[in-house]
């Protein structure tokens, strides 16, 4: 029986920017079990916050910013704080999610995710934005027209909203988030933001087999 490792995230969660070298480390050293099909790995967004037009009140910018700079300090990662002094904030990453799910379709998550990650933390754009997503999707190679049919037809299908629901369901209730599911069986493993060995070693011994 083939393992499910669910990593739940939204690309817009300053704390999944802060965990993405570590976990880039831990997907390379589950590659061998990937290879001889004793685990899969299923991304599934999280959804931190509903579609907005309302501009973010300055005690969230604040309170937001702070944890930008708490990551920084603990775990040495890059933000580009312009951001809070020269985008117009919303609370807002149901977009950016939606984006991920329409790139998924093209086998183009990860690419998708990552772009979404840049655009925001380092060069201080927008993610709530579609332009911004429409850039985004335009340097993974995906059709200006096409993605923003995709976004709306996603929206309307509520296919976010659903995925949601079913990270809920599992318990995952917090970003990032891994489970290892077995048939019926979920197993929680603990984020660790510096060491992927010990995720790798919690996830091994979640499977239902021998795997060395």
């Amino acid at each position: 029986m083939t393992a499910t490792l669910i990593y739940c995230y939204d690309p817009m969660c300053s704390w999944c920017w802060g965990f993405k070298p570590v976990w880039n480390q831990l997907e390379k050293a589950l590659q061998p079990l990937i290879d001889k099909q004793k685990l899969s790995i299923q991304p599934m967004l999280g959804g931190l916050a509903p579609d907005s037009d309302t501009p973010m009140p300055d005690e969230m910018k604040t309170k937001l910013e702070a944890t930008w700079h708490r990551i920084s300090d603990s775990l040495g990662t890059q933000f580009n704080f312009d951001f809070w002094r020269e985008a117009a904030p919303r609370r807002s990453t149901y977009p950016a999610c939606r984006a991920c799910l329409v790139a998924r379709d093209f086998g183009l998550e990860h690419e998708m995710a990552t772009e979404i990650q840049h655009a925001y933390y380092l060069n201080a754009q927008n993610p709530s934005d579609l332009d911004t997503l429409t850039r985004c999707a335009k340097h993974i190679g995906l059709k200006e027209d096409g993605f923003q049919k995709s976004m709306a037809l996603v929206k309307e299908e509520q296919t976010l909203e659903h995925e949601i629901t079913q990270a809920r369901h599992l318990g995952l209730n917090s970003f990032p988030s891994l489970a290892v599911i077995v048939g019926d069986h979920l197993t929680e493993i603990p984020i660790d933001y510096e060491n992927h060995e010990t995720m790798r070693q919690a996830i091994k011994a979640a499977l239902p087999i021998e795997t060395d």
